[in-house]
């Protein structure tokens, strides 16, 4: 049907999806589901406020020549804030600060037990607490915020639910990306991008993935895309019924890890072998041109040098050369003899 904007129409194509009984449903979460959402607010905003009030505590202390960090919120580091000497109105302003903040302290924990007692509730949020860097308030906000797996047929729409997708601007055919889109639920996007570099300290490989994105792009860029990347995890071990195991991929790559262990069982052990002939070459013809470059010099002293060095490389080029392939041929002698043994003769297809 075309895009027309009539009244008419519009009730038309809702009494046919009605008929049909293809009438798209929308998940609306329950009560007891709103409930607990604002319980994850609440606390979210307190520990928002309990942040702020300790960046103030800061500046007051850095305007008086002492970087404590962490520190200060430690008991000793705490009775030399106190201790400090200041203003009437900046004095004030420290004991009100620290009011409040011993105020806030006891009802952030009382909030976040009830997390923990809520989170250990639900099978669903204990099997994804297995997961490294997802802790009791990661895995209850993705368990209210997502409802049910059966939503979505794919990790990627998980992406786009959340809002960890970047914008796309496209005319033509250049094809433009920006931010991310930001869409659905702040309290969860926020969640998963601090849960990623928890991940990535606890996990090795998260760790190589994370500060491989970081050095190529930036540290901000890498958070989000391991977040998502924990978005999608999470989605396929909910919806497998699974836990966590680091050597299982999730979702329509899983066939992934086979063809990686048979790549691996097919590597030819002497490839890095075979390098060292390549590496050898690059080396001598940069000589070569290094040589030649400092023979049209007048300086006789460089210009000697080179040609030693030259000559040098070229030899030790036919070394290597010479070393690699007798290495690869006794190689593959002895692989024969040993297939020849087990398994009957073998053809070698040297490529």
């Amino acid at each position: 049907m075309k895009k027309q904007k009539f009244d008419r129409e519009d009730a038309r194509l809702l009494l046919r999806l009605l008929r049909e009984n293809n009438f798209p449903q929308i998940w609306v979460p329950d009560p007891e589901n709103r409930d607990l959402r604002q319980l994850l607010w609440h606390r979210h905003r307190l520990v928002q406020m309990r942040t702020r009030i300790m960046n103030q505590l800061q500046a007051l202390a850095m305007n008086e020549g002492y970087r404590w960090k962490k520190k200060l919120f430690s008991e000793p580091g705490r009775a030399q804030l106190e201790k400090l000497a200041l203003a009437p109105w900046a004095s004030r302003r420290r004991q009100e600060l620290l009011e409040l903040l011993d105020r806030m302290n006891p009802t952030i924990e009382e909030l976040t037990a009830a997390v923990e007692r809520e989170a250990r509730k639900r099978p669903e949020a204990l099997r994804l607490m297995t997961h490294p860097g997802v802790g009791p308030l990661t895995a209850l906000a993705y368990v209210l915020i997502i409802g049910t797996p059966t939503r979505f047929q794919r990790g990627k729409q998980i992406g786009t639910y959340v809002g960890m997708i970047p914008c796309e601007e496209s005319s033509a055919r250049k094809q433009r990306l920006g931010h991310i889109g930001k869409q659905g639920s702040s309290l969860l996007r926020f969640l998963l991008v601090e849960a990623a570099p928890a991940a990535a300290r606890l996990h090795p490989d998260w760790r190589c993935r994370y500060v491989h994105l970081a050095m190529r792009r930036h540290k901000g860029i890498a958070k989000v895309a391991m977040g998502h990347k924990l978005a999608v995890r999470l989605y396929w071990m909910w919806r497998n019924g699974c836990e966590y195991w680091p050597s299982f991929e999730f979702g329509s790559y899983a066939g992934a890890v086979r063809n990686r262990k048979r790549r691996e069982v097919e590597r030819r052990p002497c490839d890095q072998r075979a390098l060292m002939p390549r590496l050898l070459i690059f080396v001598a013809f940069f000589g070569r041109i290094q040589w030649g470059f400092r023979w049209r010099s007048r300086d006789f002293g460089h210009c000697f040098f080179d040609r030693v060095t030259g000559v040098i490389l070229r030899v030790g080029f036919i070394r290597g050369a010479m070393l690699g392939y007798l290495a690869d041929h006794q190689l593959r002698v002895f692989t024969a003899r040993q297939c020849t043994l087990r398994e009957g003769p073998v053809v070698f297809r040297l490529t």
